[in-house]
């Protein structure tokens, strides 16, 4: 079988629903040896083996988690309690290779909560979204770094190259972040914390700030974190130190805010162009006649 992640060739595979990449480290499933297993489960045992599933993930062991609660799953399909607990996993075994595909899976997650207990499903999504946007914002400090080793790698060779290489990564840690956000716009307002930590990812190198790819994304950054000082000034400084930051640092990126083109000063060029055109013309009709 190849990994979805990466399409390496994984070898023994045989006899097992979920087996690691050597390559790139990501977990892949088989869903026909998962479904011939079930097949001869009682659908009694899904409490049993979702009661195995978290003590295994009170220990840690995500990855055994993650198996023993897809079994329950299949037994007992409407399981709020298990949706949650796969959805935690995910998270618990997110790194910057699965991270498309787990948000994928904890998106699926919160949708069937929602639909299974539509009463309940918002204190569900509030803390799976926290949990979320807290191991995104660890994730994408490593994209962040390599924008910051890839730009002094080439910064005295080639300035274009190591701006554009930085701005690659900068813009994954970003994309990151949004899409760990956007999974729970229906609950949350537009996040304070995760606008934070876009606008030190697009300021953590100073050939950065001013680049073009980020001027949207960074607008909208900074009128969140703005709009979050005007209501709550002290909470909001509180949170940016929680992060690991001085607002003094964050007041500055405030400031830097995208220079818009002015639309006149297209069509002035374009009138003076005319006017001198005109002119010569003019110019050249004098002398002939």
């Amino acid at each position: 079988m190849n990994c979805t992640s990466c399409g390496a060739s994984v070898e023994n595979t045989s006899n097992k629903s979920s087996y690691k990449c050597e390559y790139c480290g990501s977990y892949n499933y088989d869903e026909k040896y998962i479904e011939q297993r079930f097949a001869n489960l009682n659908p009694t045992k899904a409490n049993e083996i979702f009661g195995i599933a978290q003590v295994r993930f009170k220990s840690g062991r995500y990855e055994e988690a993650i198996e023993l609660i897809t079994e329950s799953l299949k037994e007992n399909n409407d399981c709020v309690e298990a949706w949650a607990s796969l959805a935690a996993c995910r998270i618990y075994t997110l790194n910057t290779a699965n991270f498309d595909k787990n948000i994928i899976s904890i998106e699926q997650c919160m949708f069937k909560i929602q639909n299974l207990d539509s009463e309940h499903s918002e204190e569900f999504f509030i803390e799976i979204h926290e949990k979320l946007l807290k191991k995104t914002i660890k994730l994408s400090n490593e994209w962040i770094q390599k924008s910051k080793k890839v730009y002094k790698a080439y910064e005295s060779t080639d300035a274009n190259k190591a701006k554009q290489s930085a701005g690659n990564y900068c813009l994954l840690a970003v994309n990151m972040i949004k899409k760990a956000h956007q999974i729970n716009n229906e609950f949350t307002d537009p996040s304070v914390k995760a606008s934070i930590c876009i606008l030190f990812a697009i300021f953590n190198l100073e050939a950065l700030k001013d680049d073009p790819r980020f001027w949207f994304t960074k607008s909208n950054a900074q009128d969140v974190v703005q709009s979050a000082l005007t209501k709550n000034k002290d909470s909001t400084e509180q949170l940016i130190t929680n992060l690991g930051l001085s607002p003094s640092t964050v007041f500055g990126y405030l400031k830097n805010k995208p220079i818009a083109k002015n639309p006149k000063s297209k069509s002035g060029g374009g009138g003076k162009k005319e006017f001198y055109i005109i002119a010569s013309i003019l110019i050249i009709i004098y002398l002939i006649y």
